[in-house]
């Protein structure tokens, strides 16, 4: 079964975005996250890499990736800024 983003997140969030959406209740490795986000496998590194310099996403153990404190305050701060921009209109 896949397990893809519900579709109102997909459409809405950015590819970094998705990711650190996918991470937010846990560790996952790159396989679990490419079918999640449904993100091509050069698209993933590439934001990963990107998540990582910017201290929102940690790599652990071999091939994981974990969500940081700061990375969770940064997707809170995205979906807070959707849901304010919905509700205003």
């Amino acid at each position: 079964m896949h397990r893809g983003l519900p579709r109102q997140v997909s459409l809405v969030l950015s590819p970094a975005g998705k990711i650190l959406y996918v991470l937010r209740n846990g560790a996952k490795g790159a396989e679990e996250l490419l079918k999640e986000t449904g993100l091509s496998r050069n698209t993933l590194y590439y934001h990963l890499k990107d998540l990582i310099n910017l201290g929102y996403v940690v790599k652990i153990g071999k091939g994981k990736y974990m969500i940081t404190e700061r990375g969770k305050e940064a997707l809170h701060k995205i979906i807070n800024e959707f849901n304010n921009s919905i509700s205003s209109r």
